[in-house]
C-alpha cells in the first residue's frame, strides 16, 4: 500500500505541549499529530533543541486508519 508523498503545510506556531494524537487546526482544517520529531545538537557539552517538526494526517484519514487497524487486530 502506497501513501501519498509528504506535503509541507509550512511553518506554524504550535503550543509547546503538542504531542502525538493531539488535534490541531491549520488554515481552518483539522489535523491529528501522528509523530513529533525533535532534533538536538551538541553545544558546549550540552544538547540543545535545534528543531521541531510534526507529521500530521487529516482528521478523516486518521479516523479511517484507526478503524482499519481495529479490523486487522480482530
Amino acid at each position: 500500500m502506497e501513501t501519498p508523498p509528504p506535503r509541507s503545510l509550512g511553518l506554524h506556531d504550535l503550543p509547546p505541549d503538542t504531542h502525538n494524537g493531539d488535534r490541531i487546526e491549520i488554515d481552518e482544517r483539522a489535523y491529528v499529530v501522528r509523530r513529533l520529531v525533535l532534533r538536538y545538537r551538541l553545544e558546549r557539552g550540552r544538547y540543545v533543541r535545534a528543531a521541531q517538526a510534526v507529521e500530521v494526517a487529516s482528521q478523516g484519514r486518521f479516523l479511517v486508519d484507526q478503524f482499519l487497524n481495529q479490523l486487522v487486530e480482530k
